[in-house]
């Protein structure tokens, strides 16, 4: 008996394991990752925006030039809430994303398209037009002079990464990674 024998192998071992993402899959990771700090960022000022846009009502309500003193703060504090929690949460989903795209599962694929086109549909396109444009005298003057061009530009910018991101999801070598391979 050869002394070598019990260390050879006696079947072929597999190593080649999946296959690895391809670049199109490893750019929209990339690209989600890039999209998690801005949609935080974006949260964080459209909160300062929703601050002096609420702000500039009531000073205009005070001075006489708007009559209707109906105010729906409440309203729109609620609405800014519930937009501001579901980008968090898409944020962090971004983050999961990211990861679990190099799995290869189609269904992660769909998440992102989904939770991706939400964000930009519900919250990435706002933050591109900011309130600042609304016709209420002293809006515009009411920021800072450094807030609207961050706004805009974290804004766009967020909305070009995810719609990137999602492009690159349904190109053809994305769509041959999440094939499912036939079972040999």
């Amino acid at each position: 008996m050869d002394p070598l024998e019990p260390l050879r192998p006696t079947e072929p071992v597999d190593v080649m394991g999946p296959p690895p993402p391809s670049r199109t899959v490893r750019a929209a990771s990339i690209l989600l990752v890039v999209s998690a700090p801005l949609t935080v960022a974006t949260v964080v000022l459209s909160m300062i925006d929703g601050d002096y846009a609420e702000r500039t009502y009531f000073n205009a309500v005070q001075q006489g030039l708007i009559r209707n003193e109906t105010s729906f703060a409440a309203i729109g504090a609620t609405a800014q809430l519930c937009c501001s929690l579901s980008a968090l949460a898409a944020a962090v989903a971004f983050l999961a994303f990211a990861r679990a795209a190099w799995s290869a599962r189609n269904t992660v694929r769909v998440s992102i398209w989904v939770t991706g086109g939400f964000v930009l549909l519900c919250f990435g396109a706002p933050a591109g037009l900011s309130s600042a444009d609304d016709g209420i005298q002293g809006v515009v003057s009411a920021y800072p002079p450094w807030f609207l061009p961050v706004y805009r530009t974290t804004g766009l910018t967020m909305c070009t990464c995810l719609l990137t991101a999602i492009v690159l999801l349904t190109t053809r070598p994305a769509n041959r990674f999440f094939q499912p391979t036939a079972a040999p």
